[in-house]
């Protein structure tokens, strides 16, 4: 009931207030939904922290303390908020970004695992679970000991969350090591490399899709592992030798001809760099007592929470002796036979070969399926087989009822490259199960013998679409395996020009030289049925062949449809001068996808002979069909078009004239502009008039900026930008305030856009006023890029209104408007801009950025009161020391620099971290016209290190120090008084002391 009535709030609060989840505007309704969720009750609470929703999202976390009072919900009194509270963070789709690592929640989780009420541990639970990033070791401790916790569903809670921590920490301690993969006795020198490189084996790693919602989730199962330490006794296996599966083996282990495999098995987990978590977490104590749970036969419940520890098991990676034998021993139970089958075979165990070959056979598809599943990613043990029983093994499974078992054997007899198993897999083409012959095809397409092609190419017939597609792209693999030279085809005329190209390029749009196979598919199109032939066409664009276009020409006339479109559409590719008789020819015909594909192809090739047939097709009934030919007949770039009644080609026409550098085209744009016929031929006579910037071009333009359409006006208004003409100016600025009239709604702001571009390239003052009227506009774009011109107008006509638009707190109002408060330079915005320095004074790095431009504003007005202002600051409580740099980089360029202002970087030096410190000590000797002579920095240090100061002590200790050590100031005075700051009361004056003149030692050590 309670669950009803709050789901009804929720849906009449989506209806009626925005921010409950239709509306963007969440920024507005934050404050009111946090003020609920600290002073609302118990239901209005939960009701608040469902509608903080949007919080996920990093825009509405830029202040750290908006988290607050949802950390704070941990501990109400209410328990249904505390549940509440939880399940936020496991609603959040995964971790919140690196600014998150700052709020310290696992010290909010913590007291929250060890709630009275068991539905808030289980949230929270699942909560550490989701927000994995965050964790930290004592809390893994406290999910182990509730291990033992007195509800089951809080336990299952706990097993999933211990399982994505191993899950997702195991790659923060891998690392990239290399496994040698050719034969036992490398093998063994791979398995001491790993000993030897300390990696324990925690867990399995993140697979790319993420990871699991929820227990009792699927396991991923990943392919990709590190390297395995190898132990003795149960988990002993062998490196794994799956990569080499393609090379024929001899006794003793896989081998090539040469006796040297070319290919390491480099197994790696990339570091997330977002969240990369915690390289010491260990979870390794879960272990146990997750075995003990496995064990328990108390409750019906206690299978959920037993699958779950069998996924933890797999996900964690474990090496546990015990925790391997407990699920062998747990493998005929009917519940968690199909987990326990999916972790033998993530965690590799060689021994349960037999019961996974076993339950290949078991009733349930399921459960074979899942068995076929885990054998493939176990290693095979070719050491201890021998050729003739590998063989007959595979050739007496190959007879088996069940598909799952023949899909094995037919695997093994691929990764072994035995010529016999060849044989086999050929034979098995002719299963009757789709599953077992897709294997097959896909194991032949793994060969790297191009006598294959033959095999995999028959399939192109098939009736069947799966192992069609199937043999596609096992033609494909078999065909790139062994392409040694590839090719760009460019068009010159009518004729394309082949390039060979290195295989080491990028090869996105390349072909493939491989005459095996691309004569193999040109056969197929010569032979085979409609299937055989569409299959052929699907890849034959992967090919470089001269062969390829005459056979597509011949199809043009096949009796399919798809195989004649097909073709013709290829045309586009490889059609040269001796396909134009046919797609003529194809132009006639009823197909109108055919007749389309064939005017494409024909205005790519060009030639001259298609023209009259094109132009012949404007007078199509369909519409497409008229589009289409105007379309080829543009690319031909024919200035006989100029009288054509079709504005598209007279527009092509001029463009072809202004390209072969013909005069004539500027004086034909000019008389284009000023007729106005149609758009296309004004657009095409502004692209040529931008070229030359003719101010005859300006009247004709004013006339098209006030009556033309959107699109033209537009284009319009951005050339007489270009060109530059003052004439321009007032029409300009009458069409911008009739624009803005017509209000928010009003469809198009791109031409309000260009016309204030213009107006800023242009640069006539008469425009700030109008500007500054913009700054009013409803439209957000108009005012962004009204604020960036009236910055680049430097007009103090414009400062009152930058002024009222810096102060939104819409940052990209506040930063545009700032930086051209600072691009202008007025003194009189210096006063606003020393508010602002103290307004922002948060250290998010959002408001870091607008506090740099504020100082950069700042130091770009030229006025006596600047200086002023930045030791002012500088010497406040609300100086923040990120701001420093930039300070010094603007007071180093003043010319008359009194000893108080090098006093004051000294002292907001003490105040500063250590990295800012060593910047401003780097630059600090700039203060000198001559570093030869630092006489006025030397005085000023001298004063800081004996006065009264803590941070100006601090300060100039480590200045003089750094100048110290590189030989700009040389002082004994200062050394003395640094020597007598060593034994100062002050604890931190006497460490920086110390720390520097053990510097200044070493630097002489280092020197003598």
């Amino acid at each position: 009931m309670k669950r009803g009535l709050l789901n009804i709030c929720v849906a009449l609060c989506v209806l009626l207030l925005p921010a409950a989840g239709l509306s963007g505007d969440h920024d507005k309704y934050l404050s009111q939904w946090l003020g609920l969720l600290k002073t609302g009750n118990a239901k209005e609470k939960q009701l608040a922290l469902k509608s903080l929703w949007f919080l996920r999202y990093e825009q509405y976390r830029k202040d750290p303390k908006v988290l607050d009072p949802i950390f704070a919900a941990l501990k109400d009194k209410d328990p249904v908020v505390r549940e509440a509270a939880a399940a936020f963070w496991t609603h959040m789709d995964g971790p919140l970004g690196i600014s998150m690592l700052k709020s310290n929640m696992a010290s909010y989780l913590l007291p929250a695992l060890q709630d009275e009420v068991p539905a808030v541990r289980a949230e929270v639970a699942k909560a550490i679970a989701v927000q994995w990033p965050y964790a930290n070791q004592q809390l893994v401790e406290s999910l182990i000991k509730s291990l033992n916790d007195k509800d089951v569903w809080v336990r299952l809670n706990v097993v999933y969350a211990l399982g994505e921590l191993g899950h997702r920490y195991w790659s923060t301690s891998t690392k990239r090591i290399p496994l040698p993969v050719q034969g036992p006795a490398i093998q063994q020198d791979g398995r001491k490399s790993v000993r030897k490189s300390g990696i324990v084996s925690g867990v399995v790693p993140a697979s790319p899709s993420g990871g699991e919602d929820g227990p009792l989730s699927r396991m991923s199962g990943t392919r990709e592992r590190a390297p395995q330490p190898v132990e003795d006794g149960l988990r002993r296996r062998k490196a794994d030798t799956r990569e080499i599966a393609r090379h024929p083996i001899v006794e003793g282990g896989p081998a090539v001809s040469g006796g040297v495999v070319p290919a390491q098995d480099y197994r790696e987990v990339t570091n997330r760099q977002l969240l990369k978590g915690n390289p010491n977490l260990n979870v390794s104590g879960a272990i146990t007592p997750m075995i003990e749970i496995l064990q328990k036969d108390d409750d019906w419940r206690d299978v959920f929470e037993q699958q779950e520890v069998v996924y933890a098991f797999a996900k964690m990676h474990t090496q546990d002796e015990q925790a391997i034998a407990v699920l062998f021993k747990k493998y005929d139970n009917a519940y968690l036979k199909r987990p326990i089958i999916k972790a033998l075979g993530v965690l590799e165990v060689l021994e349960s070969e037999k019961v996974l070959l076993q339950s290949l056979e078991d009733k349930d598809e399921g459960t074979r399926k899942a068995a076929l599943e885990a054998l493939l990613q176990l290693p095979i043990k070719w050491e201890e087989r021998k050729r003739e029983n590998i063989i007959q093994d595979s050739k007496d499974k190959l007879s088996k009822p069940h598909p799952e078992v023949r899909i094995y054997a037919i695997r093994v007899l691929g990764r072994s490259g035995f010529k016999e198993g060849e044989s086999l897999i050929i034979s098995a083409l002719r299963d009757k199960n789709d599953g077992v012959v897709r294997t097959a095809i896909e194991e032949l397409g793994l060969k790297e013998d191009e006598k294959f092609l033959k095999t995999v190419l028959a399939f192109f017939r098939s009736n069947n679409k799966t192992l069609r597609d199937t043999s596609v792209n096992a033609f494909h693999q078999i065909a790139e395996r062994t392409t040694k030279e590839w090719a760009y085809a460019e068009r010159k005329g009518t004729k394309r020009v082949v390039t060979k190209i290195d295989d080491n390029l990028p090869r996105p749009h390349a072909h493939q030289l491989h005459r095996t196979a691309s004569g193999l598919l040109v056969s197929e199109l010569v032979k085979g049925d409609t299937r055989g032939k569409m299959s052929a066409l699907s890849i034959l664009d992967d090919y470089e062949d001269e062969r390829i276009e005459p056979q597509l020409i011949h199809l043009l006339d096949d009796p399919s449809p798809e195989v004649r479109n097909r073709s013709a559409f290829l045309l586009r590719e490889y059609g040269t001068a001796q396909s134009v008789p046919a797609l003529i020819k194809a132009l006639k015909t009823s197909d109108r996808t055919l007749k389309l594909n064939a005017i494409f192809a024909l205005g790519i090739i060009g030639d001259e002979r298609a023209k009259k047939p094109l132009m012949g097709l404007r007078k199509d009934n369909d519409k497409d069909v008229r589009s289409a030919a105007l379309e080829a007949l543009e690319k031909y770039c024919d200035p006989d078009y100029l009288n054509d009644n079709e504005p598209i080609l007279r527009a092509a026409a001029l463009r072809c004239l202004e390209q072969r550098g013909n005069t004539d085209a500027y004086e034909i744009a000019l008389a284009e502009l000023v007729a106005r016929k149609s758009r296309q031929q004004m657009i095409a006579a502004m692209d040529v008039i931008s070229k030359t910037k003719d101010p005859r071009a300006v009247e004709p333009l004013i006339i098209i900026v006030k009556e033309g359409d959107i699109f033209v006006a537009g284009k319009a208004a951005s050339l007489l930008g270009t060109i530059g003409d003052r004439r321009a100016v007032e029409p300009l600025i009458e069409k911008l305030i009739y624009l803005d009239g017509l209000g928010r709604d009003y469809i198009d702001n791109g031409m309000k856009y260009e016309i204030i571009r213009a107006l800023k390239n242009i640069g006539d003052p008469r425009a700030v006023p109008v500007l500054v009227q913009m700054l009013k506009s409803d439209s957000a774009g108009v005012k962004d890029k009204s604020i960036s011109a009236l910055g680049d107008f430097k007009d103090s006509r414009a400062v009152p209104g930058l002024i009222s638009v810096s102060t939104s707190d819409k940052f990209r109002y506040l930063q545009s408007s700032i930086r051209a408060l600072g691009e202008i330079g007025s003194p009189s915005a210096l006063d606003h801009l020393e508010r602002l320095l103290y307004k922002y004074n948060s250290k998010e790095d959002k408001i870091g950025y607008i506090r740099s431009d504020i100082i950069r504003a700042i130091g770009n007005i030229n006025d006596e009161k600047q200086v002023a202002l930045l030791i002012r600051y500088l010497d406040s409580p609300d100086f923040v020391p990120d701001t420093l740099i930039p300070i010094m980089d603007i007071l180093i360029k003043q010319k008359n620099r009194a000893p108080t202002t090098v006093m004051a970087i000294v002292e907001a030096t003490g105040k500063s971290h250590r990295i800012i410190s060593d910047a401003v000590s780097r630059n600090i000797t700039d203060f000198s016209e001559d570093r030869k002579h630092p006489s006025d920095i030397t005085t000023v240090l001298i004063a800081a290190l004996n006065g009264e100061n803590k941070d100006a002590k601090v300060g100039g200790i480590r200045i003089y120090g750094y100048c110290h050590r590189y030989n700009i100031i040389r002082d004994e005075r200062a050394l003395d008084s640094l020597k007598q700051l060593s034994a100062d009361s002050d604890s931190r004056i006497r460490s920086e002391a110390e720390a520097e003149q053990k510097l200044i030692e070493t630097s002489l050590i280092q020197t003598r």
